[in-house]
């Protein structure tokens, strides 16, 4: 006889008889064989990814209504599992402390997972470059560091929209059009309105050929987008008006701004332009339509 019919005839021979004996001397057997049954299932269906979802989503939720402890316990709990998550684990427990005013926690375990001269997780990378233009702004002082951020962003996610796009505004804004140049060209697959920038630094540069190309190129772009059937998208009309503008055609930048207030009275329409639509060229004669 087998072992697991030996152990089967054992059990099935115990409850046989126990009506016969003493039922309360049983309860510590039962405990344990209870106990066994509750190991064994936890065993056949833990899901670590499951349960490192969770713990995932507890803290982005917890996040979202600024409810900090959950957002460190939860994070903690992530961060025991494995070092699959660790980063993920540590820019919430970092968050954590920020919130609940323990910033010498926050800086030392941010620095673990977002140090300025190597990329580690460019989430925090982000988040740090983000945060600092917000609340100061572009300070001279604070540039190279927030351009240190928003590289090893690109050094992890190199085509980053977000981190080309800021890197392209702090160079532009310092009037170093190379590089904003640069950054620009990386994001006019998903940012076509970025043409418009190219044309104004390739002005700035001196080269006027290449104004013309990117504002021509803008112009097809965006008349091909506002003129498709469908839904007014103020973002692209707005777009084609600014190249028309460039292109000192002003009467049909006028046309064309009527033509979306006719269609949607979008908020956006309602911003004033400068009466160079009246074919008054660049001068300033007071109106605004």
């Amino acid at each position: 006889m087998s072992s697991i019919a030996r152990l089967q005839d054992g059990i099935y021979e115990w409850f046989r008889t126990w009506p016969q004996r003493q039922p309360w001397k049983d309860i510590p057997v039962l405990l344990a064989l209870l106990l066994g049954i509750a190991f064994a299932f936890v065993v056949l269906f833990w899901d670590p990814t499951s349960v490192r979802a969770r713990y995932v989503g507890y803290a982005n939720n917890a996040l979202a209504q600024n409810n900090f402890p959950t957002v460190l316990v939860a994070s903690e709990r992530l961060l025991s599992l494995d070092s699959a998550w660790r980063n993920q684990a540590l820019f919430g427990v970092a968050l954590a402390h920020q919130g609940l005013g323990d910033d010498a926690k926050a800086a030392d375990t941010m620095r673990q997972v977002a140090p300025p001269n190597r990329p580690v997780f460019a989430t925090a990378h982000m988040y740090l470059a983000k945060t600092m233009l917000q609340r100061v702004g572009a300070a001279p002082e604070l540039l190279p560091l927030i351009k240190a951020h928003l590289n090893q962003v690109l050094a992890l996610e190199p085509e980053s929209v977000e981190a080309n796009e800021m890197l392209g505004s702090l160079y532009a804004s310092q009037k170093q059009w190379e590089f904003a140049y640069k950054y620009y060209t990386a994001i006019i697959k998903e940012r076509p309105e970025a043409m418009l920038l190219l044309a104004r630094i390739a002005k700035e540069r001196g080269n006027a050929n290449a104004a013309e190309t990117w504002t021509r190129d803008a112009q097809i772009h965006f008349q091909h987008a506002v003129e498709t059937p469908g839904s007014d998208n103020p973002k692209n009309r707005i777009s084609y008006i600014e190249s028309l503008m460039m292109s000192n055609d002003f009467e049909k930048a006028k046309a064309v701004l009527d033509a979306g207030r006719n269609l949607s009275g979008n908020d956006t329409y309602k911003t004033g332009y400068p009466c160079g639509f009246c074919r008054s060229g660049q001068e300033a004669c007071g109106k605004w339509i």
